[in-house]
């Protein structure tokens, strides 16, 4: 017998204690709880929730029952209550009973959900968050939910409207997104077309360039796959940009630079054939053309080029005239320090 999927009704307090504690014996991080501090809570809290979830406008909660037997539930939020002001509709949790998984209980529970109104609004937000700003511009965000409701979740038709819309390639828009470590870490390696060692076999497995590099996203703030909230990382880059973040960034350039990665190497040599090691200004001049393919403000350029007076760039002590060996290493740190790179 195929069950049904309905809204929660107001009364249905119990009932939904009821299979949050099931859920979270099995499944402790299905609802982003503990089964203790779930069990404590008052009588009148789950009378709340059923209540809100029942006719709230910003909070919707749906059951999958089959002769008055709950089988499953999927909650919504329009919002998120601990960030007023930052409306973003969010998937809060979801549970299905061991005995029904395989058998299309939690696909019809997300059907319904994915066609709440808010939904749409939801999906929008965060891809045009992902690639275009952080605060997501509200007009494109409402366009891109159009085509979410009219093509009935098409994500490629939704990505179409964000990337040919005027707010994508808008000047607002370019590089204002701060990297993630992880894109940070990615994009370095690739800049200095970093080559990794492979993986071993046996003991030897976790000894590959790409493990090492892994290490330092973790290092970073990002380790892969431990994120707690099953929404994953954040988006945005107040979480990733901080004194001690952007220190341990540049950090970690130097060490890619000079090699210090186990199993990742890197030769600038390449990028610096031709040039001369006692001229600075060519040395940045390379480094930026190949990094930044030029495209640096003047500010950058200014600060970067101060630094060409720094004997720690140039090598030099007070008995030497000119530079005769640019520290190519460190500016190549540098640059990849730079706000340009540090930006998508």
């Amino acid at each position: 017998m195929k069950p049904e999927v309905r809204r929660i009704r107001a009364d249905e307090g119990p009932q939904l204690r009821a299979l949050r504690l099931r859920a979270l014996a099995g499944a402790p991080l299905a609802f982003g709880s503990t089964l203790a501090r779930e069990e404590a809570l008052p009588e009148h809290i789950w009378h709340d929730r059923a209540a809100a979830g029942a006719s709230s406008s910003d909070r919707v909660t749906f059951v999958a029952e089959r002769e008055g037997h709950w089988l499953g539930l999927v909650t919504g939020l329009a919002a998120d209550p601990d960030q007023p002001g930052k409306s973003e509709p969010m998937l809060v949790g979801m549970f299905v009973e061991s005995s029904e998984r395989g058998h299309g209980v939690g696909f019809q529970v997300l059907e319904i959900l994915v066609h709440h109104p808010a939904t749409a609004h939801f999906i929008a937000a965060k891809l045009v968050r992902r690639f275009v700003a952080d605060d997501p511009p509200p007009v494109l965000v409402e366009r891109a939910a159009a085509t979410f409701r009219r093509t009935d979740g098409n994500i490629r038709a939704v990505l179409q409207t964000i990337f040919t819309a005027p707010e994508f390639w808008s000047v607002e828009a370019y590089r204002a997104k701060i990297k993630t470590p992880l894109e940070v870490v990615a994009s370095a390696a690739r800049a200095l077309d970093g080559h990794l060692t492979p993986p071993g076999v046996g003991v030897q497995r976790l000894q590959g360039g790409g493990f090492a590099l892994a290490r330092q996203v973790a290092t970073l703030g990002e380790p892969l796959y431990e994120a707690q909230p099953p929404t994953g990382y954040p988006d945005r880059a107040e979480v990733w940009v901080n004194a001690r973040a952007l220190l341990a960034r540049m950090n970690f350039a130097l060490g890619l630079a000079h090699n210090r990665w186990p199993g990742t190497r890197v030769d600038l040599a390449s990028f610096l054939h031709g040039t001369d090691p006692s001229q600075p200004d060519q040395v940045l001049d390379r480094l930026l053309a190949a990094v930044l393919h030029g495209q640096v403000s003047l500010e950058t350029r200014a600060v970067l080029l101060a630094q060409l007076r720094n004997p720690e760039i140039t090598r030099t002590t007070a008995d030497d005239r000119v530079a005769t060996d640019t520290d190519a290493e460190k500016l190549a740190a540098l640059v990849l320090g730079s706000p340009e790179f540090q930006r998508r």
